[in-house]
């Protein structure tokens, strides 16, 4: 795994930005993981051709707790969803389970989840003093969802 680059970054000061980072990463269309240290924790946005395809955050709401305020699940649901996918042999998205289930649709989760990457992405631009580092390395998405360059373009905009 090759560390293409790394360094501090800081906000709104000399150095790289979160904003920076991500034009930089979505124009190159890198494939590959950015991790981001800080004191509030660690926290990582995975790359397919310059597009997010997922996220961990110290702040992350797990989907079907997401479901749940929206809404969408009742905890019941989202409890017989994890057991199936605990007892599968291969293990699957909790998404793509509460689909098959018939208890959401797809657009849905594709909802969702995006809305999992924009709150990572607002909790990393408040982080101070980040230590950041990109690794191309495969990244498998298991689904289609993405957010573009475009998408977040257009949620600051909203902000």
């Amino acid at each position: 795994m090759e560390t293409v680059w790394e360094g501090m970054m800081a906000h709104f000061a000399d150095g790289y930005t979160l904003e920076d980072i991500l034009l930089i990463t979505s124009l190159q269309k890198k494939t590959g993981e950015l991790t981001l240290e800080a004191e509030k924790g660690r926290g990582t946005l995975r790359f397919l051709n310059g597009n997010i395809v997922d996220s961990d955050a110290p702040s992350s709401t797990p989907l079907g707790d997401l479901l749940i305020q929206k809404g969408f699940l009742t905890r019941e649901d989202v409890a017989v969803s994890l057991a199936k996918q605990k007892n599968e042999s291969i293990s699957r998205r909790l998404g793509k389970i509460f689909v098959e289930m018939g208890r959401v649709e797809q657009n849905c989760i594709q909802s969702m989840v995006k809305e999992q990457i924009f709150a990572a992405i607002q909790d990393f631009s408040t982080w101070r003093n980040v230590y950041f580092s990109f690794h191309e390395k495969d990244v498998v998405p298991s689904d289609d969802i993405h957010v573009t360059l475009t998408d977040i373009i257009e949620r600051m905009a909203e902000d």
